[in-house]
């Protein structure tokens, strides 16, 4: 997993002021995936566990992987 999304998902729930257990409840994740994610130890967390992430910080998937966008060619 990139040190990114490592990053931001600390961010995120800091910034909420939510402890890795509050996280987990609000994901319907468990602690240790939590732990395990702000710790990179997962690789590639799947297109679920980001979007259930990115819902419970109120953000999109671009803003917690840090992907900026890119304006279309005309």
């Amino acid at each position: 997993m990139s040190e990114v999304l490592v990053n931001n998902i600390k961010k995120y729930r800091r910034k909420k002021g939510w402890s890795q257990q509050r996280l987990a409840e609000e994901t319907k994740l468990s602690i240790g995936q939590i732990r395990a994610l702000e710790v990179g130890r997962i690789k590639e967390p799947g297109k679920t566990v980001l979007i259930k992430l990115a819902d419970a910080f109120g953000i999109s998937i671009d803003d917690l992987v840090g992907r900026k966008t890119k304006k279309p060619k005309k």
